[in-house]
């Protein structure tokens, strides 16, 4: 005998590719290079586990795609190491010091960076945006309402 059991589950389907990939997925997918998504983590109002969570998940479900080593990461456990670069990567942010930001990237020999500025507050897009844009060796690639993608070129 067959028996139906109504269960109740709301479900919801989110883009993980965004456009702004396309900017580097034809370099990534010949020779990957590495991939710095900032911020590693959400850092603006309302955030929660959730939308924390979804944000991780969908920056490595689209390294699938683009193919870019990811710095970020979604785990359940967090190295130390993992820790230590994304407070100290933070705080060079917060504190507005472009010399600690780029010798982390330089560490993880970073090639881009997609800056989210729908997930970072405003104050501190301005910030990642200009020490991007006041480095020499850096190339923008695109730059939108809510992302940018840059090139640090070696």
């Amino acid at each position: 005998a067959l028996e139906v059991l109504p269960i109740s589950r709301m479900t919801e389907a989110k883009a993980y590719y965004h456009d702004i990939y396309s900017a580097i997925a034809p370099t990534c997918q010949k020779e990957p290079r590495v991939l710095l998504e900032y911020p590693m983590t959400q850092d603006t109002k309302d955030i929660n586990i959730v939308t924390n969570l979804t944000y991780r998940t969908q920056a490595m479900l689209a390294s699938l795609e683009h193919r870019c080593m990811l710095v970020n990461g979604y785990m359940g456990y967090a190295p130390m190491d993992y820790e230590r670069y994304e407070q100290v990567l933070t705080d060079s942010v917060n504190r507005n010091l472009p010399d600690i930001f780029w010798r982390l990237i330089a560490e993880k020999d970073v090639r881009f960076i997609k800056l989210s500025k729908i997930d970072l507050y405003p104050d501190k897009v301005a910030t990642v945006s200009a020490i991007l844009k006041a480095n020499k060796n850096v190339v923008i690639l695109r730059d939108t309402d809510q992302y940018l993608m840059a090139e640090v070129r070696r």
